[in-house]
């Protein structure tokens, strides 16, 4: 089976401009399948080797999808309801005539430690954090929320956090 990833190509062709002179561009990208070890030995190296770390996907309520237990332990922080994002999902739901669920609702549990950007687009938080001057941003794997997201929050944040 042939697989396309489409966020890899996407997010490293925005060269984020800093300053009038100065730019930031990706160093690397790396592709890791749900594994928790995988994920943090990934974020702890990146992290040796940039000032800031964007992640895709892994946000979703399935039970595979893992990246924000995953990061709380990473952050030594534990999951807790935003209501920012929850009242995200619900006004996703509302206007698409569904009913919100349990699992629906977990889409709005975050780790405590983080910010929530707002996705406009879909139900899944975009979350920032910052620990030792350092960023890491975790936003939605669908590609046209992940594309929305760098345009309308990440590269705003990024380019106000690193002037």
């Amino acid at each position: 089976m042939g697989l396309t990833q489409v966020n890899a190509s996407t997010v490293p062709v925005r060269s984020i401009s800093v300053e009038p002179q100065e730019y930031c561009s990706c160093s690397a990208v790396v592709t890791i399948g749900d594994d928790g070890d995988a994920i943090r030995e990934s974020l702890t190296r990146c992290l040796k080797l940039s000032d800031a770390v964007l992640i895709t996907g892994g946000l979703g309520p399935t039970k595979d999808d893992i990246t924000k237990t995953v990061l709380c332990d990473f952050f030594h922080s534990h999951l807790v309801e935003n209501a920012v994002a929850l009242e995200n999902v619900r006004r996703i739901f509302a206007i698409r005539g569904f009913e919100l669920t349990p699992v629906n609702r977990a889409q709005a549990l975050v780790p405590e430690c983080c910010q929530v950007l707002n996705n406009d687009l879909g139900t899944a938080p975009c979350m920032w954090f910052e620990q030792d001057g350092k960023v890491v941003v975790s936003m939605p794997g669908v590609p046209f929320e992940m594309e929305w997201l760098m345009e309308n929050r990440v590269v705003p944040k990024l380019q106000e956090t690193f002037k």
